[in-house]
């Protein structure tokens, strides 16, 4: 995990039950959409998102 990890799960829960796309994410983090997937991608294997979760 990296430190923006945190950052990113904080902005999706956030959002609460309202849908969220990774470009949205990007755009409001002002962080790479590549960076995005990857975060999203190690919070899935960490456990702390799950696939379904979008």
């Amino acid at each position: 995990m990296r430190p923006h990890d945190i950052v990113i799960l904080l902005k999706i829960a956030a959002k609460g039950k309202s849908a969220w796309m990774m470009k949205d994410l990007s755009n409001e983090l002002s962080i790479s959409p590549g960076e995005v997937s990857e975060s999203i991608k190690r919070s899935v294997m960490a456990g702390l998102l799950h696939n379904s979760e979008k």
